[in-house]
């Protein structure tokens, strides 16, 4: 890595997003500045952690997280460049048409150009506010992760039309982002009263009631699940909510279902360690060992798999088992 040529563009860049500020907006400016010296940094850190690190003194692993770290810089770069470019062409523009503008904004949200969509918005912002640019101002936001901004742009549209689905679906979901579960339930809340089988509004609210209350937490989900019967990702919802409550038979019920949906590795390990630990709970170990042999077929670390099954027959009081399945994992 060239650090300085890497340090020379961005404060290049960082000098050509100043210099035209007034064509850009204050607004758009602070954000992509703030997005510049976060590369800045970023890339002081990653040539400092090269610095420290060679193939003589550092594990491949080690060197294959620099090497991701260094990729991932450069991608932001060009993406940075290339959007800023967009926008300053764009600049020079003169469109007194908003609709033109929304459907500029529209096109660079499709492609990712978030920085890009943002000035398309404001532009057209600037000739009509109306609560649609509102809302895909906010959803534009809320891709950057602004999210106290976004809401202040969700809050502008509710504000227009108290029943605006957009606004109250993009403060449900900026609420949720940001960990504040009491307003994100009460926005998806009053998403589901305009449409009840708002599929996205109810898994969030089974997600969001996950932690404190799995009796509602489930009868989100499972209405969800209702509307989108073959979701995978639902149904394995549904089994780790019933897992929870200890409600065991219920859960194998969900568990199988997904097996017969040809899950991912990642999904059938999942499964399989899950449907394995009921069965111990269940005191069917025959069966629970038949779960955590398919498991060893899947994860080769089979020394983890031992662990957990130790733990699991510590959980139910066979402290014997357990001592066995520690003994293989020694």
């Amino acid at each position: 890595m060239d650090k300085n040529f890497t340090l020379e563009i961005l404060n290049l860049l960082k000098n050509n997003v100043l210099k035209n500020r007034l064509k850009i907006g204050k607004e758009l400016t602070e954000m992509l500045i703030d997005e510049i010296d976060k590369l800045i940094e970023t890339a002081n850190e990653i040539s400092e952690e090269i610095s420290k690190n060679s193939p003589n003194n550092s594990s491949l692993y080690d060197l294959r997280l620099i090497y991701n770290k260094l990729s991932t810089l450069y991608e932001d770069i060009d993406k940075l460049l290339g959007e800023i470019e967009c926008i300053l062409s764009l600049s020079n523009k003169d469109i007194k048409n908003w609709k033109l503008w929304k459907n500029l904004g529209d096109k660079a949200y499709l492609w990712k150009a978030y920085y890009e969509a943002l000035f398309c918005y404001n532009k057209a912002l600037e000739l009509n506010q109306n609560t649609e640019l509102l809302c895909k101002k906010g959803y534009a936001l809320l891709k950057l992760y602004k999210r106290d901004l976004a809401i202040k742009y969700f809050e502008k549209a509710s504000e227009k039309d108290r029943n605006n689905y957009k606004a109250l679906f993009g403060l449900g979901k900026s609420y949720y982002l940001m960990s504040d579960n009491k307003n994100s339930i009460k926005y998806f809340e009053k998403v589901l009263e305009l449409n009840p089988n708002d599929v996205e509004a109810l898994e969030y609210l089974g997600e969001l009631y996950y932690e404190e209350d799995c009796e509602k937490a489930i009868n989100y989900f499972k209405k969800a699940l209702e509307l989108k019967p073959d979701d995978i990702d639902l149904i394995l919802k549904v089994a780790f909510t019933y897992f929870k409550l200890k409600k065991y038979k219920h859960a194998l019920k969900y568990f199988e279902k997904a097996l017969k949906l040809n899950p991912n590795v990642f999904e059938l390990e999942q499964i399989y360690e899950s449907m394995g630990r009921i069965y111990i709970y269940l005191g069917e170990d025959e069966k629970a060992i038949e779960c955590f042999e398919k498991l060893k077929e899947i994860n080769l670390y089979h020394y983890e798999i031992y662990e957990i099954i130790a733990l699991t027959y510590e959980e139910v009081g066979n402290i014997e088992k357990a001592k066995e399945f520690y003994k293989k994992l020694v």
